[in-house]
């Protein structure tokens, strides 16, 4: 019994252990919102980039990940424009990289090799006189010290970007100057220049924050086995928990 509780903790510590090493996404997640709490209705999603087509793959690709989180939300997905009680513009991309020094500490290890030396030990007699001496060789082991030091590193950093805005679209509505409901701008900048495989975790990192108001931008880490990038990525494997 004991054999088979230890066969059964093994795999789930390495499966703590690894999940505890695994490095989590970063993202600045800045919100803002009318006031008005936005829980329900329906929603269509355009772009929000001329440059960025709807039919774009891409842009698709993008789109569905927003409509369930929007759907995860509550709100739900209008079959054409002209029904939607809102009009959900995205837009994304990535900025030129920039190369940024950063002060990184570095080990550095050396070693000292053993080696013997041979010390005289004096003999006295039981009246205290000195009688002779006896050689004892004395080895000391080989060591090695660590030193850290600071070098400065050339590091290509990529900014990324991800907006999601709502706006009024329910009739009577302004259509030229529509009324924004609410907005959430989430970024990014570190060495990958991966834009598609980030566009999960950002949306991840926004979607709490849908309709809501940070007050002020706000750090966030998303891991990589987070259930909500599981809910976006296949939202068929289950509901969205709070």
């Amino acid at each position: 019994m004991k054999s088979a509780i230890v066969k059964l903790l093994l795999p789930l510590t390495l499966l703590l252990v690894l999940s505890a090493c695994t490095p989590s996404y970063h993202f600045k997640v800045d919100a803002i919102s009318d006031g008005a709490m936005q829980t329900e209705g329906s929603f269509f999603i355009v772009s929000g980039n001329p440059e960025l087509k709807e039919s774009d793959l891409r842009f698709r690709e993008a789109a569905t990940l927003v409509q369930t989180a929007l759907e995860g939300k509550g709100f739900y997905r209008s079959p054409d424009v002209a029904s939607a009680d809102m009009l959900v513009e995205i837009s994304f991309g990535m900025g030129e990289p920039r190369e940024v020094l950063e002060s990184r500490s570095y080990p550095e290890t050396y070693w000292r090799p053993g080696f013997s030396y041979a010390i005289r030990i004096p003999v006295y007699d039981k009246s205290g006189n000195l009688i002779s001496f006896q050689t004892r060789v004395v080895r000391e082991p080989s060591r090695s010290y660590t030193y850290w030091e600071e070098r400065l590193d050339s590091t290509t950093l990529f900014e990324k970007h991800f907006t999601i805005e709502a706006f009024d679209n329910r009739p009577g509505a302004p259509r030229q100057q529509p009324q924004q409901l609410w907005s959430v701008v989430i970024g990014n900048s570190d060495s990958s220049d991966n834009l598609r495989q980030y566009l999960p975790y950002m949306i991840a990192a926004a979607l709490p924050y849908i309709g809501l108001d940070t007050g002020s931008q706000i750090y966030v880490s998303v891991r990589p086995d987070d259930p909500t990038v599981q809910f976006l990525r296949y939202p068929d494997s289950g509901a969205l928990q709070d």
